[in-house]
């Protein structure tokens, strides 16, 4: 195992090879970005690794500073996210240009997670008011299309895209519900439809594979989380051809009430996506269970005033002994200040939560006590 080398920074993330062996991902340079806040200081710069050098750098959009790839193909085009300091802006940089893959309507918040070898690109993106988000589908044809959700949910994250152009993600309901689902043919089917009578629940599905196999997260009746392959059968739920109506996806759907380990693990996966960058924060809810709540304008601990720095978060906990450290941090990006009053040092958190910044680090945050910063 060797380290892939950085620009001069102190960090770097490797996202996704691709079969000539190239690394898509995004490291730090030695240049301080002047539109970050604290904790992040550096430039991030979106990079092709190959053979354990840098073979390429990513430009970010113009009028941005930093570029995060997230996927590459076979053909070596790369797809991510660029923004101020923070991925916004969902590209596509194929043949030495860099390409705005554009949004469903609202004006911060667009990623872009993975390509195929038809450069068709899937990634999430805010609505009109950037209070919700959706999958999307964008192809060089028909650019962003919204992939919508299931029945009754109102937000959906996208993970994979194979070369058939099968799309699967999660649809849910923030803190209540979530289901895993396939979208193939313009419609969006919830993938607990597809299984038998009695199969485990299908929470999310974060892989899908050129023959339709699918990965993800499954919760088992007492709420434990497990990991789950999903393969596509010609055979029916007692080894007979599987009837028009199970081959439609036509069964109700075993949804389940989204359990609190389930909800962490949500938050965490959608976080390390970057779902919750600049937009989500959590408020207190009526049960004291944190909920996904709307964008605030404020002015952030440096003074920089951003519609997309909220000043709401959690307050951070100290590893080993999960007491408050007096710091309250919003959301993936990991960003905060100061917040002894409501975070006092050394209280003991209450519901401590892992989170993966965006820059590769790990904090962890009391996911029930809530803070301004």
């Amino acid at each position: 195992m060797n380290a892939l080398p950085t620009l001069g920074g102190d960090n770097g993330v490797a996202v996704e090879i691709n079969r000539r062996g190239q690394v898509a991902g995004f490291t730090e340079n030695a240049t301080q970005d002047a539109t970050c806040v604290s904790p992040q200081v550096l430039q991030v710069v979106a990079v092709i690794w190959r053979n354990g050098k840098i073979e390429r750098r990513l430009p970010p959009f113009p009028g941005d500073t930093a570029g995060f790839a997230q996927a590459i193909n076979d053909s070596g085009h790369v797809t991510g996210s660029t923004g101020l300091c923070y991925p916004s802006r969902a590209v596509l940089w194929k043949d030495g240009t860099v390409i705005d893959l554009g949004s469903l309507g609202g004006s911060t918040n667009n990623f872009s997670f993975d390509i195929n070898n038809r450069d068709q690109v899937v990634g999430d993106s805010d609505l009109a008011g950037d209070t919700v988000q959706h999958a999307f589908l964008w192809t060089k044809k028909n650019g962003m299309q919204d992939l919508g959700t299931l029945p009754d949910d109102t937000w959906s994250s996208t993970e994979s895209i194979n070369n058939k152009g099968q799309v699967v993600g999660v649809s849910y309901v923030p803190n209540v519900s979530s289901s895993a689902f396939l979208w193939q043919n313009g419609v969006m089917t919830d993938l607990n439809t597809l299984t038998c009578p009695g199969s485990i629940f299908l929470a999310n599905a974060l892989g899908i594979s050129d023959e339709g196999q699918i990965i993800g997260d499954t919760v088992t009746p007492d709420g434990q989380v497990h990991a789950y392959l999903a393969t596509p059968t010609d055979d029916g739920c007692h080894g007979e051809a599987a009837s028009p109506a199970e081959q439609a996806g036509t069964s109700v759907s075993p949804r389940i009430s989204m359990l609190e380990n389930v909800r962490n693990l949500l938050r965490q996966r959608l976080g390390r996506r970057y779902i919750m960058t600049g937009r989500t924060h959590w408020t207190s809810g009526s049960d004291g269970e944190a909920e996904l709540g709307p964008p605030e304008s404020c002015t952030t601990g440096n003074g920089l005033s951003k519609e997309a720095f909220h000043g709401v978060g959690s307050c951070q906990l100290n590893f080993g002994t999960d007491t408050m450290t007096g710091e309250c941090l919003e959301g993936a990006r990991c960003i905060g200040g100061q917040s002894k009053a409501q975070c006092p040092p050394g209280e003991k958190g209450k519901d401590p939560i892992l989170v993966h910044c965006f820059n590769g680090h790990s904090v962890l945050l009391d996911a029930k006590s809530h803070c301004k910063f």
